[in-house]
């Protein structure tokens, strides 16, 4: 489980407000894709053969899976996200180490 995930419950819980889980992760490194994107058919479905696109832990999925699963609302995952997104999309580089 990732610091991600734990933020997640807490907010479910009502043992963090959303501002609260919203700064954390303007205030953290974002992973991305850690495999380029297949090039060919051949390559993708080569990739799929091997699970080789698992999402790296603590990435977006994780939010993502939380709507999916009803841990967090529709208005909890789009401000997430789109804190999410602005970060990731920083251009000055201080967005996360782990971009590749």
């Amino acid at each position: 489980m990732s610091e991600v995930t734990d933020a997640l419950r807490a907010l479910a819980a009502g043992e963090r407000t959303l501002d609260d889980v919203e700064q954390e992760f303007r205030s953290r490194p974002w992973p991305r894709r850690l495999t380029p994107p297949p090039a060919t058919y051949m390559d993708a479905a080569r990739a799929e053969e091997t699970d080789a696109d698992v999402p790296p832990e603590g990435s977006f999925a994780e939010v993502s899976d939380a709507y999916t699963s009803g841990l967090i609302d529709h208005d909890q995952y789009v401000r997430l996200a789109e804190t999410v997104a602005a970060v990731m999309s920083d251009s000055s580089g201080t967005a996360g180490e782990d971009q590749t």
